[in-house]
């Protein structure tokens, strides 16, 4: 799914940022995927040292820290809902203290905060769709950035031109939780929306699902 939406991260981020969006995250999976199998890496420690030193610009950097923190535990068969609550705290702790930026930014905190949020509240009863909720909220997050005002990063600099438009920052992470979700609740992969889904806010046809394995995240 990360890798497919290149297309739709590139139009994205041609109309909030510099257009290399989709270049630099979906080369960094597809990159991190190679690396697992030549190294025998798990998914996302592939992801987390792809990211960290391979990957330019400001995403690079984000999404390394991201990964770096998920790693511990995402990889494990079973989601262990604490670890990943706690991983996505420190991962948005961290980045806002790297960039400034806050909820309502439009930036890529505003589908990881709620995520962490979601991860965080989860009930015992919830537990086995905890993964799925966090996806979820990330998604609408994602979504919400298209009517906010962007304060940080490329997008700000470009005035009313993003307006409209979801932060393509911000739909990445919709999609990696999207993908760690299919990945630990396979049996849930129903209640998320598809690929355009995602990225676009459209549903797919009724009767269709996004197929597209979360290879990353998968154990080597």
């Amino acid at each position: 799914m990360c890798l497919r939406a290149h297309p739709d991260l590139t139009e994205l981020d041609q109309a909030t940022g510099d257009g290399d969006f989709g270049d630099n995250f979906c080369g960094g999976v597809a990159a991190a995927v190679r690396l697992a199998d030549q190294q025998g890496l798990t998914g996302t420690n592939a992801l987390a040292e792809t990211f960290r030193d391979r990957v330019g610009g400001s995403s690079g950097p984000l999404f390394g820290v991201l990964f770096t923190a998920l790693a511990p535990g995402a990889d494990r068969p079973t989601a262990d809902v604490p670890a990943l609550a706690g991983a996505l705290r420190r991962a948005l702790n961290r980045i806002t203290a790297i960039g400034g930026a806050c909820p309502g930014d439009c930036t890529l905190v505003d589908a990881l905060a709620p995520a962490a949020e979601a991860l965080a509240a989860t009930a015992p009863a919830e537990s086995g769709r905890a993964v799925t909720n966090a996806a979820l909220a990330a998604i609408g997050g994602a979504h919400g950035t298209a009517v906010l005002t962007a304060r940080r990063g490329r997008a700000s600099y470009t005035g009313g031109h993003s307006e409209g438009v979801p932060d393509p920052g911000a739909v990445a992470v919709a999609l990696v939780l999207t993908a760690l979700a299919r990945v630990h609740e396979p049996h849930l992969a129903g209640d998320l929306p598809g690929l355009h889904g995602i990225t676009r806010g459209t549903t797919p046809l009724a009767g269709t699902r996004d197929e597209t394995p979360a290879r990353a995240f998968k154990r080597h």
